[in-house]
């Protein structure tokens, strides 16, 4: 509801609301397609959504939780709230596979990602948080009509919204938790590619295979979801109009940054059910007592058991349900119950990793149990992963830093497993004294990127919190000879700079709202994205003359360039007719002094100068018509 998120009741059973409550405020607004959406009930009890560069900025409890781009999970009842991960523009599409994978889609060139590790581990160490995993190699669609409009990337998913696992037996076996569905809605199509998992990771491929495909010019499916019959439910948008952005000069921008048009359709969206000709609905379990929901524990279809799994968290204690789960002999049955034993106690990793185990139990906080998993090189490595982070929630201690270094000099498999691999790493930052004793000790040389990467990222949070590491490992560490000792006693005796933080001006404050047009692409960090948008932080054109920077931003740029030693190639739009003189120059402001930059403010005045120079051209810049070097 605006800037809310609002919990509706129907108190007194009459199927219709009659109670309001706002459990928290901070939805940003400014572009109504970049917004919170996605609602759904997690395996952990918990609320899980998604919001694109429109961006969520939300207090609970004394902690601010600011974002954009990204999934986000909070608590029924308004009091728990979390930031998951981050991902790389508007994010349409979220689900879960059977096991509790968390998975979704962006809307541009990412139609497919899985949550890797989430952000409060990195941030506990002092370290910056990764985007989502990738699990897509953007491939090519297959439309059945050349009559659509898209924007960038040409062919592939650039709107692509939804991404539902298919979790029920209606479907032949081979679709069973094994195919999502991607609409991309200007291609009037529902893509339905193949979700498999190589060890610690998804891959998603196929995208030449649809659910769903028309030649209707109107068709616009926005999102395709499992049903409580098993079937596949489309909600097609149904609507000659279903850009947001405007793509000519003449449009006009209206509410919520969306283009006006008299063409636009209110009235004749439609749904439609998809499923095998000749198969029968699922069928609907009753939910009405204990014994039911214990019952529907084991239905065909994810949406009941779910369902059952709330029922009994409402119902029974979690030491009767616990005692029911170690009592229970299937698999299936006896997940879902640990699950709501330990109702709003776990994240997507820690379930993910449940679901692959034999344990009738609940997850130990035995730091043994846990380095016990981490070097059986047989567990599974998301199981595995599960047992690092716990470690990083863990109190620092020697003998798990000890118990790490071992295994990081031993175990192969962590630089194949990427992700495992930094849940390991993240473990032994937390736990670094022991690690670096245990080197120390054993007089080992460091080698192979992985190690190094250890070592120096335990290093950059020791010159920042010297505490973290003892006198007396210090002093072993002048006594001994080595890279690794004499990198340790440096990092000693000069200790991180202290961060001088300075005041935001006016313009850079009203800039840094205006830089959500602009986060999608150059992302919230302004490091941007491989191969194709170049970063701002520390970019030498953004830096430099300021006359280059507007010149950019209201033309546009495209073709390939050169930053930083890589190469990009990508379009950015011109946006002369979205933003005012004062807007352009608020937001280089910000981008000029944000992330470390540090250049001049510039006015308003010179935008308007060099907006009347250039006003008759009429394509984007190349880097060579602009004649200038990185």
């Amino acid at each position: 509801d605006g800037p809310n998120m609002v919990m509706l009741r129907d108190t007194d059973g009459n199927d219709k609301a009659d109670r309001r409550e706002v459990l928290w405020s901070g939805i940003g607004l400014r572009d109504t397609h970049a917004c919170v959406s996605n609602l759904r009930h997690g395996f952990d009890g918990w609320v899980y959504a998604t919001v694109g560069y429109s961006g969520l900025d939300v207090s609970l409890n004394n902690v601010r939780h600011k974002s954009s781009q990204g999934v986000f999970r909070f608590l029924p009842d308004g009091t728990g709230f979390e930031v998951l991960q981050n991902t790389s523009n508007n994010t349409w599409g979220l689900s879960f596979t059977e096991e509790g994978d968390l998975v979704g889609s962006t809307a541009n060139g990412n139609p497919s990602w899985f949550l890797s590790v989430p952000n409060r581990y990195f941030k506990m160490v002092g370290r910056d948080p990764q985007q989502v995993s990738k699990a897509d190699r953007g491939e090519k669609l297959a439309p059945i009509t050349w009559d659509y409009f898209q924007n960038n990337p040409k062919g592939l998913h650039s709107s692509a919204a939804g991404h539902a696992v298919y979790t029920s037996n209606r479907f032949p076996k081979e679709w069973q938790n094994k195919r999502v569905f991607i609409c991309e809605p200007p291609m009037h199509l529902v893509t339905a590619p193949a979700m498999k998992r190589r060890g610690d990771r998804f891959e998603t491929s196929g995208f030449e295979h649809n659910l769903y495909a028309s030649a209707d010019a109107w068709s616009a499916p926005v999102a395709a979801e499992v049903g409580p019959d098993g079937a596949v439910w489309i909600a097609d948008w149904y609507n000659p109009i279903c850009n947001h952005n405007p793509y000519r000069k003449h449009l006009e921008l209206g509410t919520g940054n969306a283009f006006r048009s008299d063409d636009r359709d209110r009235s004749h969206g439609r749904i439609y059910r998809v499923f095998p000709a000749g198969t029968k609905d699922d069928l609907q379990p009753k939910l009405e007592s204990e014994a039911d929901a214990l019952e529907a524990l084991d239905h065909p279809n994810l949406f009941w058991r779910l369902a059952a799994q709330r029922v009994l968290t409402e119902s029974s204690n979690s030491e009767r349900l616990a005692a029911l789960a170690k009592a229970e002999d299937g698999p299936r049955v006896r997940f879902h119950l640990l699950l709501a034993a330990s109702n709003q106690q776990l994240d997507p990793v820690q379930i993910a990793g449940l679901a692959r185990s034999s344990s009738d139990s609940l997850p130990t906080n035995s730091l043994n149990a846990h380095l016990e998993c981490l070097h059986d090189l047989s567990r599974d490595p998301l199981i595995r992963k599960a047992a690092a982070l716990r470690l990083v929630e863990a109190t620092p201690d020697a003998m798990v830093g000890a118990e790490l270094a071992k295994l990081v000099l031993s175990d192969k498999s962590l630089q194949e497993n990427h992700h495992l691999g930094d849940a390991v790493r993240l473990a032994i930052i937390r736990h670094p004294e022991g690690f670096f004793r245990f080197l120390l000790e054993t007089k080992q040389e460091v080698k192979g990127r992985y190690t190094v990467r250890i070592v120096k990222d335990s290093l950059t949070r020791f010159r920042a919190s010297p505490d973290i590491l003892s006198d007396g490992l210090v002093a072993l560490a002048r006594l001994s000879n080595g890279a690794i000792a004499k990198d340790l006693v440096k990092a000693a005796e000069k200790p991180a700079p202290l961060v001088q933080m300075t005041k935001q001006s006016p313009s850079a404050a009203r800039g840094e709202r205006a830089y959500l047009a602009c986060v999608a692409c150059h992302q919230p960090n302004g490091k941007g994205l491989p191969d194709t948008f170049p970063p701002l932080a520390g970019s030498k054109r953004l830096l430099g003359n300021p006359e280059l920077p507007i010149k950019i931003i209201l033309k546009g740029l495209q073709g390939e360039l050169e930053a930083g030693g890589k190469k990009f190639n990508g379009v950015m739009p011109g946006h002369e007719l979205l933003l005012k003189d004062k807007e352009v120059a608020d937001v280089l402001n910000y981008v000029r002094s944000a992330w470390g930059n540090q250049a001049p403010e510039v006015d308003a005045a010179k935008v308007k100068e060099i907006r009347g120079e250039i006003s008759d051209r009429k394509t984007p810049w190349t880097i060579d018509a602009l004649s200038t070097k990185n």
